[in-house]
């Protein structure tokens, strides 16, 4: 299939219990990319004004309720917000409320008094976000820091409902409802960080810059696409007001592990499997893990109230070394022992500008490299006894043998308040994933020894068929970099009881020397045919006997000299555009009606098109009711029509 699409439809029930939190909150529709929304409604409204104060880094915003006393302030970087009722110039009510991203919370003011100040900051029962018909969840980073958790981004996305660990023969990524692994999008505060190459995987953080993670398992709206499985979210935190700073590290060392178990053969009392069963197939209580983990981070005002910093880094590594074959491996002598090194270096700067209250400019710079060192060993199961070091390997940011798959990113975004009803956001990134193999034998083995395959019953007695190369197949290319670069622009218009969105993006991705190489260069075949005078047929209408190439060729023995080569460049440019109404049909009932155009073309390294889809139109449905209008109970469901794009692989 070069596309797939789906048609996905979700009917949902929530209540608002003592079980509900935050965490588990549907998330909301508008400027989900980055931002998250306060919403409300206030009593005797003539006259309001409704003021939202970030409190960590001074932004303002002043919103006017329309005449039915509801207000929506949308385009809200995340953070806790004081939300205060105006009259008259005086504060008559005040409520705190913390803002998460792509998700609308209720800060309503009922009963407002004039001339009579209130603060209403007492613990309340948690209300369902009613402005949204998402499947997923948020998390906030104080959340993320209770539970116990491996500080990953796949970690937190077993978080959210029907999620689960990917195919465990990829190195990275997850399943969102019965998806597979390379059907997800990531994004990274609006930047799309998904592994160009293959969509397995993406770019992360250093794990202490994570504010808030949202896992969008379904029905999300037609801002997103590329996606049939799920939405991975993550907006990153910022320097506020005040300094701070701190340090983390741990380490898990094998010396408190548990020892390997050995794997044995299963006992089957078939004759055939006399020699093998109950006994010793893989000998793993050798193996060793050690793993470490270091980071640190400030942040705080370079301006007050107008410019900040948050800079933070982090460091992991693992050392490992297990018994790489199992007893009756015939490489044995050359691969059966591996020791590995695992590192992987993050770092993560973010500048804010608040330009004015109605003005904001992001820069944010992400680093992510993953490599390693991996040395290979003879092991000789009789004595348990490691033998000489036969070869070295040396990755970076490979994503067979890398712990990440890595990149260089570099985000600026703007958001605009241009009026009280109009929201434009912007945004320009550009990455790099810069990616090497590197093989180096030991001893005399020259790197461009060809590799040999030759079974027992093709070998010609007497003869030598060992080879010192280690390496066996296909291997990366030993250079290769993959870009990509992302253009964005959001617009938010309301009027009256609806709020219109829309905007597109544009991202155009590639990928340089991409492909795999026979390791060695080459290898040689050998085999053996029963009758030396038949004709073989080689392909390509070349046909000829054994026989007639002398030597042991007339007793049936021949040799093939295979070559392999897929490196090439690779280029894919994908483009959108959305619109979408969210209408606000009663006081209880949210209608939101969208439609996604979506383009993709893929070329070769001559950059001629060999794949190119326009109009993939996906037309989104949905609808949120507040049943009993106190957002403690909420019927809501959707339906649409999603597609993924082919990756540069």
């Amino acid at each position: 299939m070069l596309r797939k699409t789906v048609l996905v439809r979700a009917l949902s029930i929530a209540f608002s219990t003592a079980a509900l939190t935050a965490a588990v909150v549907p998330a909301a529709l508008a400027q989900s990319n980055a931002a998250g929304n306060i919403y409300g409604n206030v009593e005797a409204a003539a006259g309001s004004t409704v003021v939202l104060l970030n409190t960590d880094t001074g932004l303002k915003r002043t919103i006017v309720p329309d005449s039915t006393g509801r207000y929506f302030a949308t385009a809200l970087p995340p953070g806790h917000y004081k939300v205060e009722l105006v009259r008259d110039g005086q504060v008559s009510k005040t409520v705190e409320v913390d803002v998460l991203v792509g998700q609308g919370v209720d800060a309503s003011f009922a009963n407002a008094t004039p001339g009579v100040q209130a603060v209403q900051v007492t613990g309340r029962r948690n209300r369902i976000d009613v402005s949204s018909s998402n499947n997923g969840a948020t998390f906030t980073a104080k959340e993320l820091d209770r539970l116990p958790i491996a500080h990953t981004v796949a970690a937190i996305i077993q978080l959210a409902p029907n999620t689960t660990r990917a195919d465990s023969r990829y190195a990275a990524g997850a399943s969102f409802g019965g998806g597979g692994a390379s059907e997800n999008a990531y994004y990274i505060n609006g930047f799309p960080v998904t592994n160009p190459l293959t969509q397995l995987g993406a770019s992360e953080l250093p794990f202490g810059a994570i504010a808030q993670a949202q896992v969008l398992t379904g029905g999300f709206g037609a801002e997103f696409g590329r996606s049939v499985g799920g939405v991975v979210n993550i907006t990153t935190k910022s320097g506020t007001n005040a300094w701070e700073f701190g340090a983390t590290a741990s380490i898990e060392p094998d010396s408190l592990r548990s020892t390997y178990k050995n794997s044995m053969y299963a006992v089957t009392g078939a004759p055939e499997n006399a020699a093998t069963d109950g006994t010793l197939l893989r000998r793993n209580s050798e193996n060793s893990k050690t793993e470490r983990i270091y980071g640190a981070y400030i942040g705080g005002p370079i301006i007050q109230d107008k410019l900040f910093m948050f800079l933070a880094a982090e460091a992991r590594s693992t050392d490992w070394s297990r018994v790489n074959g199992t007893r009756t491996s015939a490489s044995n002598n050359t691969t059966g022992f591996v020791t590995n090194k695992d590192k992987i270096d993050r770092y993560f700067g973010k500048f804010d500008w608040n330009i004015t209250d109605n003005h904001r400019l992001e820069l944010s710079l992400i680093g992510d490299e993953g490599k390693t060192d991996r040395n290979l060993y003879g092991y000789d199961y009789s004595t348990s006894q490691r033998g000489a070091q036969t070869a070295q390997q040396h990755y970076k940011n490979n994503a067979n043998f890398s712990p990440s798959v890595g990149a260089e990113t570099q985000i600026l975004r703007y958001m605009g308040n241009l009026t009280d009803n109009l929201t434009v956001t912007a945004l320009y990134g550009e990455s790099k994933t810069p990616s090497s193999s590197k093989y180096d034998p030991i001893g005399t083995a020259p790197a461009d020894l060809y590799q040999v395959v030759a079974n027992s019953n093709n070998r010609v007695p007497g003869l030598n068929y060992s080879s010192p190369q280690v390496l066996n197949g296909a291997i990366d290319a030993p250079e290769a970099s993959n870009k990509v670069k992302s253009s964005r622009f959001d617009l938010e218009y309301k009027i009256g009881q609806h709020t219109l969105r829309g905007g597109f993006d544009n991202n155009k991705l590639s990928s340089e020397n991409a492909g795999e190489i026979m390791g060695g260069g080459g290898q040689w075949s050998y085999s053996k045919t029963a009758n030396p005078n038949a004709l073989l047929n080689f392909g390509g209408g070349y046909r000829v006997s054994t026989a007639s190439g002398g030597g042991y060729g007339t007793q049936g023995y021949y040799v093939r000299k295979q070559l392999f080569d897929t490196r090439t460049d690779a280029f894919s440019d994908q483009s959108a555009q959305y619109l979408e109404d969210r209408y606000q049909a009663t006081k209880d009932l949210l209608v939101t009606v969208g439609l996604r155009n979506e383009s993709f073309t893929n070329k070769n390294g001559d950059g001629q098109k060999f794949l190119e889809i326009k109009n993939q139109l996906s037309p989104r449905l949905a609808a949120a009711w507040d049943v009993n209008g106190d957002a403690s109970l909420k019927v809501y469901g959707s339906a649409g029509r999603y597609a993924v794009q082919i990756p540069t692989h």
